[in-house]
């Protein structure tokens, strides 16, 4: 087709009007992509606005969800506290007994505080031996840590190779050293040199210093069959397959009443790391009772020993005997039977339990505030009392004038008197308004009952 020059076209009447309306329509195809892609920068614009308010808005919704979380946690935290302070609370009335414990100690009173004397380990095993519980065999016993000498044969005509170093005063494994006699020397059982020429090593020394003396060795525990600690001694690199920790049994009693029974396992022979060591807890009966201990390390592979009912009639035995509304009876569940390991007025670590379980704890303690008060009153002896067995009293003796002083001080000073504690003893059963665990929580995490039970005294603790 032959080229038509513009000015021609112009004049040409459809062709003109074509023309424009094209440049018109691609105007507003222009005019229209504008608006269009001004609308969809808006559109962009009011999503990312969007966007970023409902984010600000979950934002906001989780803090303020976190922030109702917290403030329902302190509400039940300080409903919590209020039902431990409005009822007998067992972390209120452990918070108390360490204060008055406390005061009568530094007030030099310890002569008429039983609580303030158990922790003397010496005292605690001249107390079990007279009531016919077990102790470990006691060696040797120094006054100082400095004059402690271990000779070659210490022990050696008993047949012992294992011994373990304490302190009549420490807590929590503090100043307990485990020992071995090797045909190199002392060695503590994670294979160090214990001492050199009988004179202890300074790491050992070190430990020593921490705690009151007097010192003494004794013979290390062999726990009953395959219970204890997995074997972790070493020496020269190859593991001691003989050597076992037994469980820590620690009985808490209420004056002759199991509150519970925590038996504590470590791994290895480490056991001043007692981050090392696994639980579980029983009650009187040997069923377990759940995680009553928020936060601890817990072992399901840890059963009740076998010697559960020597056990608790040991514990009974103690409880009754020191004459305190509380103490926790620390045992060993051993080859030859039980064995006290010691008496401890004042546990320590985490005490804080569930509420329900802190409360069922703290009323079995009243009740035994109540239980002892009325058996003063009807002529038991106050304080500690000396069963009829003989007894080996490790502590130096003192004089008359020493013992009848105004505050007489030591072990040896403090009275030692020997009577029936069963006599004038209420039981818990007797009392008035008891309540069981299961009546207190609702319910109780079922466990395996070991193969023996005590059933002779029902604990307040536990289902009937």
């Amino acid at each position: 087709m032959p080229h038509v020059p513009p000015a021609l076209r112009r004049r040409i009447p459809g062709i003109g009007w074509r023309d424009r309306k094209i440049a018109f329509l691609e105007t507003r195809v222009d005019q229209l992509a504008a608006s269009r892609q001004e609308l969809q920068d808006l559109l962009s614009a009011a999503r990312t606005s969007i966007r970023e308010r409902l984010q600000q808005s979950h934002a906001e919704k989780a803090r303020l969800r976190e922030e109702l979380q917290e403030t329902q946690r302190r509400l039940e935290a300080a409903e919590e506290d209020r039902a431990r302070y409005r009822r007998s609370s067992f972390k209120a009335k452990l918070s108390s007994h360490i204060a008055a414990v406390n005061t009568a100690k530094f007030s030099g009173w310890q002569a008429t505080s039983p609580a303030t004397q158990l922790p003397f380990k010496l005292r605690s095993y001249a107390l079990a031996q007279s009531h016919g519980v077990r102790i470990p065999t006691v060696h040797r016993v120094w006054e100082r840590a400095e004059d402690i000498r271990l000779e070659d044969d210490l022990g050696s005509a008993d047949g012992v190779d294992h011994f373990v170093l304490k302190a009549d005063g420490g807590h929590s494994g503090l100043a307990v050293v485990p020992l071995r006699r090797t045909a190199h020397g002392w060695e503590t059982l994670t294979g160090h040199r214990a001492s050199k020429d009988g004179v202890l090593e300074a790491p050992v020394m070190r430990r020593l210093d921490r705690a009151r003396g007097p010192f003494f060795l004794e013979s290390f525990l062999q726990p009953e069959s395959a219970s204890g600690s997995a074997p972790g001694a070493v020496a020269d690199g190859v593991p001691d397959a003989e050597v076992r920790i037994p469980e820590d049994i620690k009985v808490y009693t209420a004056y002759g009443e199991i509150l519970q029974v925590l038996v504590m396992r470590t791994q290895g022979v480490e056991i001043m790391d007692r981050k090392s060591f696994t639980r579980r807890y029983f009650d009187a009966q040997a069923r377990c009772l759940g995680e009553v201990l928020p936060g601890a390390a817990y072992d399901d592979t840890i059963t009740a020993p076998r010697q559960w009912a020597d056990l608790m009639a040991a514990a009974r035995r103690l409880s009754v005997a020191v004459g305190t509304p509380f103490v926790r009876v620390d045992l060993y569940a051993t080859q030859d039977g039980p064995v006290l390991g010691e008496l401890t007025p004042t546990p320590g670590g985490a005490q804080e339990y569930l509420l329900d379980h802190d409360l069922a704890l703290g009323a079995a303690w009243m009740r035994a505030e109540v239980r002892l008060s009325r058996d003063i009153a009807r002529g038991r002896p106050a304080g500690t009392l000396f069963g009829p067995q003989e007894y080996t009293w490790w502590y130096p003796e003192v004089d008359a004038d020493a013992r009848d002083s105004a505050e007489p001080q030591g072990p040896s000073t403090w009275p030692r008197l020997q009577a029936e504690a069963q006599k004038h003893f209420t039981a818990p059963e007797e009392t008035g308004q008891r309540h069981t665990l299961e009546e207190s929580q609702g319910s109780i995490v079922d466990g395996v009952p070991a193969p023996h039970q005590d059933a002779a005294t029902p604990s307040a603790l536990s289902p009937r």
